[in-house]
């Protein structure tokens, strides 16, 4: 079977205007954006305008190196990817008793720039289970892994479903994370092996990005940072503006908080990595309890001035559209426009079942994250979400 992308939509693609110009221009967070400003040995484009290009892309795709697509068999690697946006034709699962894929698919128009953003939290573990010889290859975990794939070529959907929770709680969900029993004290081997994932994540984006006058795709170094307490959703992809990039992800084992992400983020791109600058892009607030916009630290103190300036310099864009439904609006939840029932769930968390619409808390969406901001403005003289709105896929 073979299959043509064709429909431009936020579904498929994102559209933003100038995606560089929302990367600050300096670790001080809290200044906010400086002057548009290139920051890498380049040839500069023939055909450039920084204000009115429209550039289509993607900035939320995962690969083999995340555990929730390789459970279901997902071969692809970011090269693949990079292959896909720039117009090749990839091959998908299920595949063929000779590894041949079943089926295939190809945009008709190829993206201008795209950033891989595979599940951090799982690099070492994901690279160790299906690299057999490996210290932990065949521990319970990986074989739970490998097993489960089986499973879903049988049909049996729920019992690979209810492994992969099982294996995602400990790493993304819990409070106080930790890693899988086979990465050792302090998960120094998982580590070990997440740095080979994290360079290759590197490389596939450098060998695709097209530095030459044409400039006819970008890619960004990129990861999720998936923190999940206790199903609530507060997922970030982080995009970094260049190839000046941190060693090993900041991931939610590290910083099990959004504040702690930013701020190790901030130290990180401090420590000889002179032209490093990333921004985070938080996603599915709707699964989120309304805990993506609380207007508090993570203590559960009120935010100051200089919070909320650390959050609007950190977070200047939302992810609002996406595989796992709308977080723009919901009906009765803080609006009563008829159009917010589009692709609308009823999941109040990532991990939960459907609810009754009067368990969503209004701060699940963006709508009520945007008059919130206005409201925070007001008390303390800084908005913390003064957010741009993007759409993006989140294909596994």
């Amino acid at each position: 079977m073979r299959a043509v992308l064709t429909r431009v939509g936020t579904a498929a693609v994102i559209l933003v205007l100038g995606l560089a110009g929302v990367f600050t221009a300096s670790p001080a967070r809290a200044d906010g954006p400086g002057p548009w400003a290139r920051t890498e040995t380049r040839t500069p484009c023939a055909s450039f305008n920084l204000l009115r290009h429209p550039y289509f892309g993607e900035t939320h795709v995962h690969t083999v190196y995340s555990v929730d697509a390789s459970i279901f068999d997902v071969r692809n690697t970011p090269r693949d990817a990079y292959r896909f946006a720039t117009g090749e034709e990839i091959g998908l699962t299920p595949y063929d008793a000779e590894g041949h894929p079943r089926r295939t698919l190809r945009l008709r128009r190829p993206l201008d720039f795209a950033a891989v953003t595979d599940h951090s939290e799982g690099f070492g573990e994901s690279y160790i289970c299906f690299t057999p010889g490996e210290d932990g290859y065949d521990s319970d975990e990986c074989t739970k892994l490998r097993n489960a794939i089986v499973q879903g070529e049988a049909g049996d959907l729920t019992t690979v479903g209810n492994t992969l929770t099982g294996l995602l709680i400990p790493i993304v969900a819990l409070p106080m994370p930790h890693r899988w029993s086979f990465c050792g004290d302090g998960g120094t081997h998982c580590l070990d092996k997440a740095s080979i994932v994290w360079d290759d994540i590197r490389a596939a984006a450098e060998e695709f990005y097209d530095r030459s006058a044409a400039c006819t795709f970008t890619s960004f170094v990129g990861y999720e940072w998936s923190g999940t307490p206790l199903g609530n959703n507060l997922h970030r992809n982080v995009i970094f503006r260049n190839d000046d990039v941190p060693a090993l992800p900041v991931s939610y084992i590290e910083q099990p908080t959004a504040q702690g992400l930013w701020a190790a983020l901030g130290t990180a791109c401090q420590q000889g990595l002179s032209r490093c600058d990333w921004l985070a892009i938080p996603h599915n607030s709707n699964m989120s309890s309304g805990r993506m916009f609380l207007p508090e630290n993570a203590n559960g103190s009120p935010l100051t001035a200089a919070d909320a300036a650390v959050r609007a310099a950190s977070e200047p864009l939302v992810e609002i559209y996406q595989a796992k439904s709308s977080s723009e609006c919901k009906p009765g939840v803080g609006t009563p426009d008829e159009l917010c029932a589009f692709e609308s769930t009823n999941r109040v968390t990532l991990f939960g079942n459907s609810t009754p619409t009067n368990t969503f808390a209004p701060l699940s969406f963006v709508r009520n994250a945007l008059k919130e901001g206005l409201r925070q403005e007001q008390a303390i003289e800084v908005n913390p979400f003064r957010l741009g709105l993007i759409g993006a896929t989140d294909n596994h």
